[in-house]
């Protein structure tokens, strides 16, 4: 091997190398959040965002119904209300509610798995003159592995670019 060659093979090993490292020193969580408002009365905007079924028509964070099938348990909507998502009848990605304050808030749980991102968020809702000012927050938790942390924090301004679509679509829905 030639020199030039080895050097390569050294700058290559070292810029993984220090990728790895900052991956292990870096924190695997990420936090987005967004607000704005729509107009539409909170109870109206509750209604949509305690239905995980109906997740796919405003959020981009949720899958195309084109490419999952869809797979619904537990209430329609509120606490215990679950969309599984299954890709090649394999469960690909759950939303689950967990908490609710009737009007006001959702809370809820994401987890794929195909990938070691958990990730969960609460959706708070506050009547403001006809309108519903929402604050949304967004929380991922990528796991141990480096390169999915480094990837999470990548992946922070899709997610918020993702979350304000969302409310766009929740007002054209509305």
């Amino acid at each position: 091997m030639n020199k030039k060659t080895q050097n390569i093979i050294l700058i290559l090993a070292s810029v993984v190398f220090l990728i790895y490292a900052i991956g292990f020193v870096i924190s695997p969580t990420t936090e987005v959040e967004i607000s704005g408002e729509v107009d539409a009365g909170h109870s109206e905007v509750y209604d949509l965002i305690s239905n995980p079924s109906t997740w796919p028509k405003w959020s981009p964070i949720t899958p195309s119904a084109t490419s999952f099938r869809m797979r619904k348990e537990g209430p329609d909507q509120g606490v215990g209300a679950k969309i599984v998502y299954l890709y090649d009848q394999k469960e690909a990605l759950t939303i689950s509610i967990t908490e609710t304050r009737q009007g006001l808030m959702v809370r809820y749980d994401i987890s794929s798995v195909q990938a070691p991102q958990i990730s969960t968020g609460e959706i708070a809702l506050e009547p403001v003159s006809g309108k519903t000012r929402i604050v949304w927050t967004h929380e991922s938790n990528w796991g141990k592995n480096p390169i999915m942390k480094l990837m999470g924090k990548v992946m922070v301004s899709k997610q918020r670019n993702d979350m304000l679509k969302s409310l766009e679509n929740m007002q054209n829905d509305l």
